[in-house]
């Protein structure tokens, strides 16, 4: 599921990429400009959430390695 979600993201990067171009290209409002530059931020601070929940030395990660083995545990005691 991360895998789609980076890629919608890089997505709406890149129709922010093409909407400062178009800004620029077709004497555009400058707000348009504004409309792309957030959506480059919002896509670049998406992604950053996405891979810094991947890594190995996460939060995510360390508290899904202690979940697992408080169920090898609770499993022993049964």
């Amino acid at each position: 599921m991360s895998k789609l979600k980076i890629f919608q993201e890089i997505l709406y990067i890149l129709f922010g990429i093409l909407t400062i171009g178009a800004v620029f290209a077709f004497d555009m409002e400058g707000y348009y400009a504004l409309i792309g530059v957030g959506l480059i931020v919002w896509g670049v601070y998406d992604i950053y959430k996405e891979t810094r929940d991947m890594s190995k030395d996460s939060e995510v990660s360390q508290l899904s390695k202690e979940r697992e083995e408080i169920v090898k545990k609770l499993k022993k005691e049964d």
